[in-house]
């Protein structure tokens, strides 16, 4: 925290361009921009559809401010519900050997596929062949991988987080409503219409 609002004074005293990922942070500085990252659309459409093999991914850091913990408990519960229903974890982190021995515990792991992480085209390739993105995140100032399968055609359901501004294609939930989180994914992924 300490070294965080030095570099802010240093950035307002030194900088003459600040670009950030959150309109929200643009406050912080008279001569800041905000910009939403860069998804490669140009590459997105030469990946073709070839049908869907996974109902709900995640992909992203494996960090402890991305609620993977409950994502694993949210998806849990919906595999009791659901017991087709087929998980997707892409991506890597620090919270790599806990989520699979968590997943292992509550009896999910066998419905999960965890491909490591994944960039370029082998990345969209797999995004559009889910259903649908989950995230139980309840830090975020941009989420990168929710506009990626956005524009890979994948629906997501996220928390609703003050930043995280998609006026369509998302359903955003209370932070830590789990069984909203859980009706809202169930009832998306037996009303999706694969074209």
């Amino acid at each position: 925290y300490l070294f965080q609002q030095i570099s802010l004074v240093l950035i307002k005293l030194f900088s003459d361009l600040v670009l950030t990922a959150s309109e929200k942070d643009t406050k912080l500085f008279n001569n800041a921009i905000a910009i939403r990252g860069g998804v490669d659309f140009k590459q997105i459409k030469k990946i073709k559809n070839i049908g869907k093999k996974y109902d709900v991914v995640y992909f992203g850091r494996f960090h402890s401010q991305k609620g993977l913990m409950d994502l694993l408990d949210i998806w849990q519960k919906i595999y009791k519900k659901r017991p087709s229903t087929s998980f997707l974890m892409a991506g890597t982190g620090p919270l790599e050997e806990e989520i699979i021995t968590k997943a292992k515990k509550i009896k999910i792991f066998d419905r999960i596929t965890f491909t490591g992480l994944l960039s370029g085209a082998k990345k969209y390739k797999i995004l559009k062949r889910c259903r649908l993105f989950t995230s139980a995140s309840r830090f975020d100032t941009g989420n990168m991988a929710l506009d990626e399968t956005l524009a890979c055609g994948v629906p997501g359901i996220v928390y609703d987080l003050e930043h995280l501004n998609y006026p369509q294609g998302v359903i955003k939930v209370p932070v830590g409503n789990n069984n909203r989180m859980v009706r809202e994914t169930i009832s998306l992924l037996n009303n999706i219409i694969i074209i």
